[in-house]
């Protein structure tokens, strides 16, 4: 069967505790600015910030519940299924990492694994990412500026991460319902043993799919956005379509059901229940609450 056209990774969804220091935290460190404030009422602060071709929606909710500790590292969020961290590319991790901790960034982790270099940091609300040196740089690089006076150089997308409990089965609904072509499986050395993970490729990221073993079930409350955002955290992937309509028409086609809708978007569940956003209009954010879906 034909997967759901879409144009890759638009933007994804972050909830904070504080709007103005998390606007001015990722200015600082990573070089985002504000494009667009789409709403502001008594439920919600909404905006959207981009660097380079990279953009996020931050969200601070009223009264949010506070982020799970188990979120703000890897080795405890990965073995609870859902959607996990999200990841930027540089091209020289170590490097990166001098510039990190001269920003007076706490590193949570740091994998490497052969040509791959990852550093994890969370932001000011606590929300886990990584920074990610995919491939051994082809051009040694050195730092012509004072380390800490300007933000991190990340490039673009590398890879927004999940956790799920059957990876075989993974590939198999991301290939079929959104044409991710599989990549590679790495193998990530922790103390309980090796840790499988497969990478897939879509336009303009890729996806990295954790098994972990005895994982617990993705929480009741991220099983719909609507509960999902009065939580703080990481929350979901955006995928651009052209036509919402024809979208939703390839999503009954395909047999998967629609959770919930609102004018410019639709939000489905993948095997395991994680959230994904398919927006023709992804600037635009209506707040009169989600109707519910086929």
């Amino acid at each position: 069967m034909v997967p759901v056209k879409h144009k890759g990774i638009i933007y994804y969804t972050v909830c904070v505790s504080d709007l103005a220091r998390s606007i001015a935290w990722y200015n600082e460190k990573l070089g985002f600015t504000v494009t667009s404030k789409t709403c502001s009422n008594r439920f919600q602060k909404v905006v959207f910030i981009t660097n380079r071709s990279m953009k996020l929606k931050l969200v601070q909710p009223a009264g949010a519940r506070p982020l799970p500790l188990y979120r703000s590292h890897p080795g405890t969020d990965n073995a609870v299924k859902g959607n996990k961290h999200f990841s930027f590319r540089v091209d020289n991790g170590p490097q990166a990492e001098k510039e990190i901790r001269a920003l007076n960034i706490p590193v949570v982790a740091v994998p490497v694994v052969r040509d791959t270099y990852g550093i994890f940091i969370c932001d000011s609300t606590g929300n886990l990412m990584e920074i990610l040196q995919e491939e051994k740089p082809k051009v040694k690089t050195v730092p012509t500026k004072n380390l800490g006076s300007y933000p991190i150089p990340v490039k673009t997308w590398s890879h927004i991460a999940i956790s799920v409990t059957d990876m075989k089965s993974s590939v198999k609904w991301y290939g079929a319902v959104l044409g991710f072509t599989l990549s590679h499986t790495d193998e990530i050395p922790t103390p309980a043993g090796n840790l499988k993970v497969t990478w897939l490729n879509a336009p303009n990221f890729c996806l990295e799919i954790f098994e972990v073993p005895g994982a617990k079930p993705v929480p009741p409350d991220r099983l719909d956005p609507a509960t999902d955002l009065k939580t703080l955290g990481n929350k979901y992937l955006t995928l651009g379509v052209t036509d919402i309509n024809k979208t939703a028409a390839e999503l009954k086609r395909l047999e998967v059901g629609i959770i919930s809708r609102r004018r410019n978007s639709i939000f489905i569940r993948d095997e395991d229940g994680i959230l994904i956003e398919l927006a023709d209009r992804p600037d635009r954010v209506f707040t009169a609450g989600f109707s519910r879906g086929s």
